[in-house]
Formats: C-alpha cells, sequence, structure tokens
C-alpha cells in the first residue's frame, strides 16, 4: 500500500506540473556510473520507480525513486547509515553537456570532520580521493571526491561553492560523464526542493569546463 501510495503521489505530481510519469525506470538509467545505483560493488544493486520526465525552469530532467539494496558483507558505517534506514531515495538526474570525469560531493558528518582536524595535526591525507578545494568554509563543510582532482577543482568554481554552502547542504551530488544525479537521505521527499538545488547545481557548471571536455571530444 506504501509503494502504491508513493506512485499516485508521483502520477498527481507529473500531471499537475506537465511531466511525463512512467511506472519503472529503464534498466539503461540505472547501469549509468554512478555510486547511488552500485554501492560500490561493480554491480546495479538499485531499482528505480516512478519515474518523471520533463524541464524544470528551463533544465530537461528525469526525477525518480531509487531503492537500494546493501548486499551481504558490506561493512561501511556509512553505508549502512544511510542506505538501510531509507527505503526510497528521490532521485533527480540532468545533463552536463560534455562527458566529464566522475566526482562525488557531499556535507561532512562529524567523523570525516575529525579527520580533517587529524590532518592538521599529523599533516597526513587520510583519503587520496578527497579534493580540497581550496575555499575553507566550503573544504570545511562539504567531502568532494574525485580521481581527478584537477577536474574537480575546475567544476567547484567560486559560484558553485557558494551556491553548494547556501543551498546544497541537505543534498549529495554525483557527477559522471554526461549526466549528474543530486539526491537526498532524508525520509520526506520535496520534489521542488530537490529540483531547484539540482537546476541550481545544472546552471553553475562552468561553461569553460564543459567547452574544454566537449572540444577534446571533438578532438578525439
Amino acid at each position: 500500500m506504501k509503494e502504491e501510495a508513493r506512485a499516485a503521489e508521483m502520477e498527481l505530481w507529473a500531471d499537475t506540473h506537465f511531466f511525463r510519469y512512467e511506472e519503472v525506470v529503464p534498466d539503461e538509467i540505472l547501469a549509468l556510473p554512478f555510486y547511488l545505483f552500485t554501492v560500490g560493488t561493480g554491480s546495479v544493486v538499485a531499482t528505480g520507480d516512478n519515474l518523471l520526465t520533463g524541464t524544470w525552469r528551463g533544465m530537461p530532467v528525469d526525477v525518480f525513486d531509487a531503492t537500494v539494496a546493501v548486499p551481504m558483507g558490506a561493512n561501511a558505517v556509512s553505508i549502512y547509515s544511510y542506505w538501510i534506514e531509507h527505503a526510497f531515495i528521490t532521485t533527480a538526474m540532468a545533463g552536463t553537456g560534455a562527458d566529464l570525469p566522475y566526482v562525488y560531493i557531499e556535507k561532512k558528518d562529524l567523523v570525516t570532520r575529525l579527520a580533517d582536524d587529524l590532518d592538521r595535526i599529523d599533516h597526513l591525507h587520510h583519503d587520496h580521493l578527497e579534493v580540497m578545494c581550496g575555499a575553507k568554509d566550503f573544504d570545511d563543510h562539504f567531502e568532494v571526491k574525485s580521481t581527478n582532482a584537477d577536474f574537480a577543482r575546475e567544476l567547484m568554481s567560486h559560484d558553485m561553492m557558494e551556491s553548494l554552502l547556501h543551498y546544497g547542504t541537505g543534498f549529495i551530488y554525483e557527477v559522471s560523464g554526461r549526466q549528474f544525479v543530486a539526491h537526498t537521505p532524508r525520509e520526506t521527499h520535496d520534489i521542488e526542493t530537490l529540483l531547484d538545488a539540482t537546476k541550481a547545481f545544472w546552471d553553475l557548471i562552468p561553461s569553460e569546463v564543459v567547452e574544454e571536455y566537449a572540444s577534446a571530444e571533438t578532438d578525439g
């Protein structure tokens, strides 16, 4: 009954906001290389329901409910605390304009802040994937992970960091190739708030970064 009520809620939202509603998310969306869909296992462990497709303030976007099953043996505390407590992870997906490297962005929790404090004491970098973006307030509040640190710093422009500090603290963002996703672990899913946060991120992807990677594709 809970699933039926959620489907009815999403279909009604789609009807009133001129979005198209589909009951099931296609496999090709869930096969995209996002941590949300694999939880680091290398295989898709997510299912998707209640796909809404439309345009939000000029941004083409998909919105859907992802349900992630954590495989037995996963031992990361952060994975358990995030994924098991929340059945539905309402997710927005929009385009980037070019084939961009992978970046993961989320608000830091207490454990991450303590690791930062330890770094200041022993001058060691405890997570080789973490990228420091150069703005103290942002680096203190957000964790950015990528194997391409230079790109991550290009993506995190001054305007992007300011926007995330003001509007993005309740969301997790993943950039991967031609798409990015934004989602929240909260039980209450306000679609319009999620879409506004997604649109703010979409607006501030630096055009010069998109042009650089689009040009590289053309040259290739």
